[in-house]
């Protein structure tokens, strides 16, 4: 009996440690959540900094939450051609797009992993909800048919076209986004979570959908309770702006934008990558992305229609400059592969905190290569490798003004 209590308590307390230090990584983690009408507004509008939020892996948390099915119409029922092959009904097939857009940044930076899918219950109602490794998408599949619009506009009911679930008011739909983000955010820091929806003011981002728009006022109304940092997001308006994105920002977003077309054409749906016969196809937004902070100020001007002319100045763009130059690179890492040892040079921008850290694949710590104060300039080192078997590895650099982090193997 002795021993048996002593190895239930020895159990006991590897949970707590176990537990404790699953909380405290999450809560030094960043949690990033995307809210949006449609399967491929995230790629089209915000496509560069999701990108970077899903390619960072473990050390970020990014949560996606699609209201609409963007079904344009097409109902439910798969897709039968004349050679008698059945495709993906046109929303499903929009929402394939969207995963291999997910997979294809989280797996520039990691091994291939496996969709976890599910119906979760929110609010007593039924949402499919899908993982893949740091990424968890919520789909609510609302008709897009205006629907959204009466919704939030006359404060009507709303219904999944899969019937998977029925949203009563506004404030249903307000209070089912809320409770995802209380979900997903227990366990980190109120100052590491943040927001992303397109811009929602008509006169910051004129010529918006009206998806889109509820869509943002959904999740901004949602986040008044929860208080996250919110970044919104400028859409069609951008076509007619000065590209400001590098070329490197300007192939994640097509990469990411090309993945979503591709659940459409296979599936033998149009391709809107570029349409021929129109002035306004897709390409046009992908050397684009204007983005401001989104507060109080700039949410009460929203929702109260208050004329252009009669506010006080609005915040700038962030993004208002044109780039003709590629942005600095933190972090150099060599020889990668490597054998014995690595040599690393990095920059730090402002004094403070520095840490570096060598995880395996699966993000498991196997050693802490430097934890001090440094000056801001460039630094080098070397590290000794030898204790590292063979396989794939990840350096994590944290600085006071940013994060990196590198994959490299040990052959």
């Amino acid at each position: 009996m002795f021993v048996y209590t002593q190895l239930t308590a020895v159990k006991n307390l590897l949970l707590i440690a176990f537990l404790t230090l699953a909380f405290l990584r999450s809560w030094s983690q960043d949690l990033s959540f995307y809210v949006y009408a449609h399967p491929d507004d995230w790629q089209l509008f915000m496509g560069t900094n999701a990108f970077d939020d899903i390619a960072a892996g473990y050390t970020k948390k990014v949560v996606m939450i699609q209201l609409s099915a963007a079904e344009q119409g097409n109902g439910t029922n798969l897709q039968t051609y004349y050679n008698g092959r059945s495709y993906l009904p046109f929303y499903l097939a929009r929402l394939s797009g969207s995963e291999k857009s997910v997979q294809f940044a989280s797996d520039t930076r990691s091994a291939h992993g496996q969709w976890k899918s599910n119906m979760e219950v929110v609010n007593g109602h039924n949402i499919l909800k899908k993982v893949y490794k740091n990424v968890v998408m919520y789909t609510l599949f609302l008709s897009d048919d205006g629907s959204l619009s009466q919704m939030y506009h006359d404060n009507k009911g709303i219904g999944a076209i899969d019937g998977s679930a029925t949203y009563t008011s506004r404030e249903d739909l307000v209070k089912t986004i809320g409770q995802i983000f209380s979900f997903e955010s227990i366990g980190y820091a109120a100052h590491r979570r943040n927001l992303y929806i397109t811009d929602p003011d008509a006169c910051q981002n004129p010529g918006e959908n009206s998806d889109h728009k509820v869509a943002a006022l959904i999740a901004a109304t949602a986040n008044t309770t929860h208080g996250m940092h919110m970044q919104a997001y400028e859409t069609y308006c951008t076509k007619d702006k000065p590209v400001n994105l590098t070329g490197e920002e300007i192939a994640k977003k097509a990469a990411l934008f090309a993945l979503a077309d591709l659940g459409r054409t296979e599936n033998n749906i149009w391709s809107t990558f570029v349409v021929h016969d129109r002035e306004d196809h897709h390409i046009n937004w992908l050397s684009r992305q204007y983005v401001r902070d989104f507060g109080e100020n700039e949410f009460f001007y929203a929702t109260q229609n208050v004329p252009c002319n009669e506010r006080s100045p609005q915040k700038p763009t962030k993004d208002d400059r044109v780039i003709t130059a590629p942005t600095t690179r933190h972090v150099y890492l060599s020889p990668n592969p490597l054998t014995i040892h690595f040599d690393l040079t990095y920059e730090v921008v402002v004094e403070g905190q520095v840490r570096i850290d060598v995880l395996d694949s699966s993000g498991r710590p196997m050693g802490t290569v430097l934890n001090e104060r440094q000056p801001a300039g460039m630094h080098s080192l070397r590290y000794n490798t030898l204790s590292l078997i063979a396989g794939q590895y990840i350096l994590m650099l944290q600085t006071a003004t940013y994060n990196e982090v590198v994959k490299f193997i040990k052959n």
